[in-house]
């Protein structure tokens, strides 16, 4: 069969596009451990627009990441869970805050705002270039909540 050399190209365009999207999702965020089994009806985070979030361990099993979580009921009735570290100041000491009624969070030290309601966790305000560091959600049948890396 014969394709022509423009066709060839459009083909390899998508191939390349293809082979790049499969790679793994990349953050400046480091690498840490993340660990969080929760039971959705005591954490209150059972509807779109609830979160639970949280700093410090409460269990010896509990692993944050390197600022800690925020795990989301989103908008689309999915659940979706975030580091809390801000990747432009990339410091476990500068977390964002709580989220706010449209799923919203705010860095207190650069003030980029991320929209947590989707899953992406994008950036709005056009400060940072990536959004925040994203972890594994699954629930299962008896509302437990995991959240790993």
């Amino acid at each position: 069969m014969y394709i022509c050399h423009h066709m060839r190209k459009v083909l390899v365009f998508f191939l390349i596009l293809g082979f790049a999207a499969c790679g793994r999702y990349q953050s400046s965020i480091p690498d840490s451990p993340v660990f969080l089994r929760r039971n959705l009806n005591t954490i209150n985070c059972l509807f779109p627009g609830d979160y639970y979030y949280i700093t410090e361990p409460q269990t010896a099993t509990d692993r944050l990441g390197y600022g800690g979580l925020v795990l989301v009921r989103g908008f689309d009735d999915q659940y979706y869970a975030y580091d809390l570290a801000c990747p432009v100041e990339c410091r476990t000491d500068v977390k964002v805050g709580q989220p706010n009624e449209v799923l919203e969070a705010v860095c207190p030290q650069c003030g980029e705002t991320y929209q947590l309601g989707y899953g992406l966790g994008t950036p709005s305000t056009g400060v940072s270039k990536e959004g925040l560091k994203r972890y594994t959600v699954v629930v299962d049948l008896n509302t437990d909540v995991l959240v790993q890396h």
